[in-house]
């Protein structure tokens, strides 16, 4: 599907059109350009939120597609008119060849731009004006949470965020000076005491009970109860609870996981990945599946790993690169390693420079002096490395508890 350079960045009505069947799908956007573009993304990585196009963008490929504007209109018109062409070709074409979900979408998501004529000539849409002014008065005068008003006006915790972050109904809020609302349980940035946390260990512990069994007494998700237990959230508040007690009964589908040091040397070995205090998961586990070089300043493998590699040093240093990368190492006046990098770090501005240190591998200006690292020995390497991740004399990182 090819987006002709003619489309401007103008508000309107746009279609996509299956040139096989002439089915078609109609939209409207405040820029039609950006928002073909957003189509044909989802749609090449077949994530396209309608599924009547995506079957068929995945059958006929995207050669068989085109789009265009059908008219401009002011961004407060967009919907009504996307509505009246939405119907146009239902009845032109059959509602089987038109691609949309629905014939009268509410929009609700899409309310970031009505005024109160909007809502004027359509008392049914969404939430109504009246709800939507009341929930504004309350989050400009009064101090109740999410949760309340959620109760209070019967809505979704999405309405009340949106309105609250100026995300929809941005015209109607314009002026509007909201209070801090105090979070709750509902809002994603809600944290725990320390009296909840001890009480979560206390109930792993002493009541023997799994996470699955807590989550449902203290009302929390099974997520927040798992990073407490295994030490990944609120590492401060726990620090000082005996941890030697609580049992996981996490069963690894990797098995083990060894930690190495920069050379290669067993420091700890772990069940399982929810086992690593103080540790974000998903980076334990990219290390371990890409063989990458370090995380937390150590080398990340699983046990049963067969063909065992670590990285190199200058690998370690730098990182992996599929191209060659030439790494210069820096030297003050008494050889000594300041810091490292890839050639244009240093010499991007000086092109005669970069030529002249790939013939003879070194040069000197009047405060330092500059290698390459295929003639740098290994201590200066190991240096720049323990300096970069703080590592003891032995390459070992901090203890993670």
């Amino acid at each position: 599907m090819n987006i002709d350079k003619e489309i401007l960045q103008e508000t309107g009505i746009y279609y996509i059109k299956n040139k096989k069947d002439n089915n078609i799908y109609i939209g409207s956007a405040k820029r039609i350009r950006n928002r073909l573009f957003s189509h044909r993304g989802e749609l090449k990585n077949n994530r396209h939120g309608n599924p009547h196009l995506q079957r068929a963008w995945n059958k006929y490929g995207s050669e068989n597609f085109e789009c265009g504007v059908i008219e401009l209109c002011s961004n407060e018109e967009k919907l009504i008119r996307e509505k009246y062409w939405i119907n146009y070709y239902v009845e032109k074409l059959g509602r089987d060849n038109v691609y949309n979900s629905i014939l009268d979408p509410t929009l609700e998501n899409r309310a970031a731009d009505f005024t109160e004529n909007f809502f004027k000539e359509h008392p049914d849409f969404g939430t109504g004006y009246e709800t939507i002014m009341k929930i504004i008065d309350d989050l400009e005068n009064t101090t109740l949470t999410y949760k309340e008003l959620e109760e209070k006006y019967k809505v979704k915790h999405k309405t009340i965020a949106s309105i609250y972050n100026r995300i929809s109904y941005t015209e109607l809020t314009k002026g509007k000076i909201f209070h801090k609302r105090e979070r709750d349980y509902s809002t994603t940035n809600y944290k725990m005491s320390k009296e909840e946390i001890e009480e979560i260990f206390r109930l792993a512990t002493e009541e023997n009970l799994t996470r699955q069994e807590i989550a449902k007494k203290l009302n929390k998700s099974f997520s927040s109860i798992s990073g407490v237990l295994t030490g990944e959230h609120y590492s401060n508040y726990s620090k000082d609870i005996d941890k030697t007690k609580v049992n996981l009964n996490i069963k690894s589908t990797h098995g083990a996981i060894v930690q190495y040091n920069i050379f290669g040397e067993e420091i700890n070995r772990y069940d399982s990945v929810f086992y690593i205090p103080n540790t974000t998961k998903h980076i334990i586990f990219c290390n371990c599946r890409k063989n990458s070089t370090l995380a937390y300043g150590s080398i990340w493998r699983y046990a049963d790993e067969i063909d065992l590699q670590f990285p190199t040093l200058k690998e370690i240093l730098y990182g992996k690169r599929t191209k060659k990368v030439y790494l210069v190492i820096r030297y003050n006046k008494d050889n000594i390693p300041l810091d490292s990098g890839a050639l244009d770090y240093f010499f991007k501005e000086k092109p005669g420079l970069k030529k002249k240190i790939k013939k003879q591998n070194q040069i000197e200006d009047d405060n330092f002096i500059y290698k390459l690292s295929s003639i740098v020995p290994d201590e200066d390497l190991i240096y720049l490395i323990k300096k970069k991740y703080k590592l003891d004399d032995n390459g070992n990182p901090k203890p993670l508890s």
